[in-house]
């Protein structure tokens, strides 16, 4: 059970880099989009789904 909407460590609307498309050609740039997503200020994990914040280190667990 992921306890990250429990912790005040949670940023919620974090806008999360998501390529698109990506470059075929080292001097071209990937086309990327932002998402609404998440961030755990305690570990640093960025992801649109909640429950992977909490495969890093956790306040939550004390660890």
């Amino acid at each position: 059970m992921c306890k990250c909407f429990e912790c005040e460590m949670l940023i919620d609307d974090e806008p999360i880099a998501v390529v698109v498309y990506k470059s075929s050609s080292p001097f071209s740039d990937d086309i990327i989009s932002f998402c609404d997503g998440f961030k755990c200020l305690y570990n640093g994990v960025e992801s649109l789904n909640v429950s992977d914040l909490s495969k890093g280190r956790c306040r939550l667990r004390g660890e």
